[in-house]
């Protein structure tokens, strides 16, 4: 019996060691080893088995297809080597299927009979749960990582990877291009030469992209807004910033500079301003009489220091413990009023469907083409049922179709797999809006400062013991307080139980 082997391996440092050579081997040896002819070897270096877009694997189903009726067998080292989906592993098998093949594993005990084909079905079960576990695990690390200042990605442009037995730095400046893109933010800081200048300098002096190619206008002016070329982490999905443990190109002054000259604007060094653990709500409190920001401080009496909130003016003066409860209690009066959740909801999915029409044009034109290929197989069976086409033309094109529904099918999966889980992305929202406060006592102190601003934009007005009204945001104006006439004050209902200082 005539067999093809198939080897894949995902990451390019497998490709370097003996992982697929390991593989060849032993598939050779288990064909060797029960009679079976190896008509060919198809080898995936450094592809993925989450989906089916795989060349040699392509390539091989495609050669069975051609040769059926001599290829018998589709000998892999071990069925997560095949695929790691579920939904992959039945499309691809019941092809390798309509063309004779059964799948043959070196590890593991699958065959054609009740108890082998139980066995893979388990099998594929537990490569996806594998997989899953495995990308779950790679998400955290990875983020756990940058958390602590180490660069997980590609190197961008400027940056190289230096050799992992050395340790930290995660990055290291590249000697032949690090200097070319600390050229080019020096350049634009000058405010004389715009971007397409600057391109034209450092690709004269020799900056090429990772393609070789030079880098565009449009490439640069992205370059110039990454943070890590001043030595920070910034993870807009993560919702954090951290100092990386590489040397920065740039300093965050030139950064900034060039920052705001991109947009346009005069640039005005930004003052530090250290944020107070202790005091979150300096940010967003104004007096009631005066108007200014409240502040936050720790003077000294009787025999100790004690955290108050105060107005410049000596307006206000509280406990920060106590204003603390206070906004926490301001904040559970803070419920969606009664039907606008249900139209908020109908707002966000209307919206969301707007901008992903591109996305449904394209799972519409894949299922278009799936039913007119099963209409077209549908009707070449009638055909031959019908004595209108011969059997070998019949055979032929139904192989041809049964192809195309395959790879269209894998298509349409790994679309519809991309899906954004909106209504749960809603649920959420939902869940925020009526646990405000919930959520600020769990956020970190620059968390706070965000969410605050998010919820007041113009500040919130506080006399000493009661919150005042004020404009909410009108991303949360169906928050409404249990009251809320025009200047009144709203009462916290008492400071217990006192939070940790």
């Amino acid at each position: 019996m005539r067999a093809v082997i198939y080897c894949r391996v995902s990451t390019k440092e497998q490709v370097e060691n003996l992982s697929l050579a390991t593989q060849e081997r032993e598939c050779r040896r288990y064909c060797q080893d029960r009679g079976y002819e190896v008509d060919e070897v198809f080898v995936d270096r450094g592809e993925s088995a989450k989906t089916a877009d795989r060349t040699e694997l392509r390539r091989a189903l495609e050669y069975c297809r051609r040769n059926k009726g001599r290829i018998g067998l589709f000998i892999v080292y071990a069925v997560s080597r095949f695929a790691r989906q579920q939904y992959d592993h039945h499309t691809i098998r019941a092809m390798l299927t309509k063309y004779g093949v059964s799948l043959r594993s070196v590890t593991e005990p699958i065959d054609d009979s009740p108890t082998g084909k139980a066995m893979e079905g388990m099998l594929s079960v537990f490569a996806q749960l594998d997989n899953d576990i495995r990308a779950d695990r790679t998400r955290v690390g990875m983020r756990d990582a940058m958390r602590e200042g180490r660069w997980v990605h590609r190197p961008p442009l400027g940056y190289s990877k230096p050799p992992r037995h050395l340790g930290p730095p995660s990055l290291e400046v590249d000697p032949e291009t690090g200097p070319l893109i600390q050229m080019a933010f020096k350049e634009i800081a000058t405010g004389r030469v715009g971007v397409q200048k600057t391109v034209e300098l450092v690709t004269a002096a020799g900056l090429r992209g990772r393609n070789g190619k030079p880098v565009t206008e449009k490439r640069l002016r992205a370059l110039l807004q990454k943070p890590v070329y001043i030595g920070v982490i910034e993870s807009k999905a993560g919702g954090f910033r951290a100092q990386g443990d590489f040397d920065p190109i740039v300093s965050e002054d030139v950064f900034e500079h060039v920052q705001a000259v991109l947009r346009g604007r005069a640039y005005r060094k930004a003052s530090r301003r250290r944020v107070r653990e202790e005091f979150p709500l300096k940010s967003v409190l104004r007096c009631i009489e005066c108007e200014r920001p409240i502040t936050g401080s720790f003077p000294k009496g009787n025999g100790g220091r004690y955290g108050y909130y105060r107005c410049p003016k000596n307006h206000v003066k509280a406990r920060y413990e106590q204003v603390h409860n206070g906004f926490l209690t301001h904040l559970e009066r803070m419920q969606p009023r009664q039907g606008l959740m249900k139209l908020f909801r109908e707002v966000v999915l209307d919206v969301w469907r707007n901008r992903h029409e591109e996305s449904r044009r394209v799972r519409s034109t894949l299922q278009a083409r799936l039913d007119a290929l099963q209409t077209r197989k549908d009707r070449l069976t009638d055909r031959y049922l019908d004595d209108r086409v011969p059997e070998g033309t019949y055979q032929e094109q139904l192989d041809r179709l049964t192809v195309l529904i395959g790879d269209t099918r894998l298509k349409l999966a790994d679309a519809q797999a991309e899906e954004l889980d909106v209504e749960g992305v809603l649920d959420f929202a939902e869940h925020a809006l009526r646990n405000a406060a919930r959520l600020w006592q769990g956020f970190e102190v620059r968390q706070r400062i965000r969410f605050q601003a998010l919820l007041f934009p113009n500040g919130l007005p506080f006399d000493g013991e009661k919150f005042g009204t004020t404009k909410i945001s009108p991303v949360f104006q169906m928050l409404e307080p249990a009251t809320n006439a025009p200047g009144s004050l709203a009462s916290p209902g008492g400071f217990e139980p006192p939070l940790p200082a």
